[in-house]
């Protein structure tokens, strides 16, 4: 596979996008909207900046459309942004192995089997750095799963497990991808009860077990009152929101966000190790 030619298909690709989002924010209104959310009510407005002065228009139920078509821009020029930022990486990226050699792409074919060679030794090289063997063993050893509502683990991650929401899914690949020991409802037993824990950690240098519990309905009531119920006694057992216990919640409004997970991931494992 030569991954230089793949990418100047991404930049085909990725110009052809650009010009459309472009012709499509060129014909949409002046302006963006406000979302304001007061007792569970949203209440929209239009916001103009003119000349360094800021209007501001209520958008009520008559409004619909211009709400949506609001929106729809702001996703818009939200990917446009994220796209010519891509597209600088990978031009940039052609550029300067372009200077290495004359050869043009076959020195690409050539560096691309080096890497699959080199690709094993790297690996293992990379583990034994951020990840002593002990905490290895650990995460690969047997341990006792949950075994309620196994029909609902639908989401295949990375590493290969199934899981119960795209969330989870994505904490799981991040910690993968970061080579940070972790094990998926792992039994946790304290002295008068035993819970399983959505992902439970070991430190890669320190050794301590970390919980990481996602919250992923805190809108809907009963499940916020049973996670709180949870919370209480995972607090009770020495587990501290903040100190070994982390937290992420989303509701219907308000997705994960994914760059929050990464940065918890570096708070919490990847400064001291």
């Amino acid at each position: 596979m030569d991954y230089i030619l793949e990418m100047k298909d991404r930049v085909t690709f990725l110009k052809n996008k650009i010009g459309y989002l472009e012709k499509q924010l060129k014909t949409m209104p002046q302006g963006r909207v406000q979302d304001y959310v007061l007792n569970d009510y949203h209440r929209y407005y239009l916001v103009i900046q003119n000349h360094g002065e800021i209007t501001r228009k209520y958008l009520g139920r008559k409004d619909h459309e211009l709400i949506r078509t609001m929106m729809l821009k702001a996703i818009y020029a939200k990917e446009l942004s994220n796209s010519k930022m891509e597209l600088r990486g990978i031009q940039y990226y052609i550029r300067q192995m372009g200077k290495i050699s004359d050869k043009g792409i076959y020195i690409y074919k050539k560096e691309e089997k080096l890497i699959d060679e080199l690709r094993p030794e790297l690996s293992k090289r990379i583990l034994q750095v951020v990840c002593p063997q002990e905490a290895r063993e650990w995460e690969r050893a047997d341990y006792e799963i949950n075994e309620n509502y196994r029909e609902n683990l639908k989401v295949r991650t990375k590493e290969g497990l199934f899981v119960r929401s795209k969330s989870e899914a994505f904490i799981m690949n991040c910690l993968y991808e970061e080579h940070i020991p972790h094990r998926y409802e792992c039994k946790l037993d304290f002295e008068d009860m035993s819970f399983y824990p959505d992902i439970t950690i070991l430190h890669p240098s320190s050794g301590e077990i970390y919980i990481w519990e996602h919250l992923g309905m805190l809108d809907d009531m009963k499940y916020f009152e049973n996670a709180m119920n949870k919370l209480y006694k995972y607090i009770r057992n020495g587990y501290i929101p903040t100190r070994n216990l982390i937290l992420t919640c989303e509701t219907s409004e308000s997705p994960l966000d994914i760059r929050y997970v990464r940065e918890l991931i570096r708070f919490y494992f990847k400064n001291n190790v």
